[in-house]
């Protein structure tokens, strides 16, 4: 089931160093959870670290492969997805999953980071590969968002996790 979350009251942080982590936390944008629906949320791009006392499980799993090894979330189609990834919008993904995640009898949570090309640098900027696969439904061509043609403007990494 989809639930909604809090973020929490208190900093985990080094003590001491609080206002300075908040004042960083706001500089990039990780101190924002901006509820899109109930479930769904655009955050920063580490919300664990303002989600930390919601998380019961960071990486949840959905399933087995026939190998034993663990897999993700099962479509309706039969494809497969992880617990984090890559998709063209929050809409999409919503569209997508967000009756399998309603059905799943733990608490679920989704979150949004959005990468957008116009911001990032010419070399060394945001690569597919390490944000988990690429469910949406353009073309990448390249290692780098900033090297796609303009098809491709903006991406958002999505993370499920279970709540507790």
């Amino acid at each position: 089931m989809l639930v909604d979350v809090k973020r929490d009251k208190v900093l985990h942080c080094i003590p001491g160093c609080e206002e300075e982590f908040k004042k960083d936390l706001k500089l990039m944008g990780e101190w924002k959870l901006q509820k899109i629906k109930t479930g769904f949320f655009h955050a920063g791009l580490n919300p664990h670290i303002i989600l930390k006392d919601s998380i019961k499980d960071e990486w949840p799993v959905f399933g087995n492969y026939p190998n034993g090894e663990a897999l993700t979330i099962q479509t309706e189609v039969d494809t497969w997805f992880n617990c984090y990834g890559v998709c063209d919008s929050p809409e999409q993904f919503i569209g997508r999953f967000e009756e399998k995640l309603q059905n799943d009898p733990r608490k679920l949570f989704v979150t949004f980071f959005k990468i957008e090309k116009k911001k990032q640098p010419k070399q060394d900027g945001w690569r597919w590969h390490k944000w988990g696969p690429y469910i949406g439904d353009k073309n990448p061509q390249h290692e780098h968002i900033f090297d796609e043609d303009e098809s491709i403007l903006e991406v958002h990494c999505y993370h499920v996790r279970e709540a507790k």
